[in-house]
């Protein structure tokens, strides 16, 4: 099972990010460079020291996080639609190109569930 705390809570974190309802991520710059278009080169989100603020809930910034490292990546069927669309749109956002395949599977999934 996945530890959310030392995924989002790094002792060795260089970028601290901050959801829209409050929650603190502390995380590798490198993992977000690596895994993500819109983080990529360390210039995009010169940060020393101080909090990048996102516009995302933590709930999505948790999911999307968890495509940034070598991991597993979350059963999306266990996903709130609301969390599910929320990643969907993250994932654009900050380019993040396997979930972006993965959250797009999953909403079809359960477009074409049973009525």
């Amino acid at each position: 099972m996945l530890n959310l705390d030392s995924l989002v809570c790094a002792i060795d974190a260089d970028v601290t990010l901050q959801s829209c309802d409050d929650v603190l991520f502390k995380v590798h710059r490198r993992q977000l460079e690596a895994n993500s278009g819109a983080f990529a080169g360390g210039e995009s989100f010169h940060t020393q020291n101080e909090i990048v603020h996102l516009t995302e809930p933590a709930a999505v910034l948790e999911l999307l996080l968890q495509y940034m490292h070598i991991q597993e990546p979350p059963d999306l069927a266990l996903v709130d639609f609301k969390d599910l669309l929320g990643l969907a749109e993250a994932a654009h956002k900050y380019e993040v190109y396997f979930a972006i395949h993965e959250s797009k599977r999953a909403m079809l999934c359960v477009s074409s569930g049973p009525y």
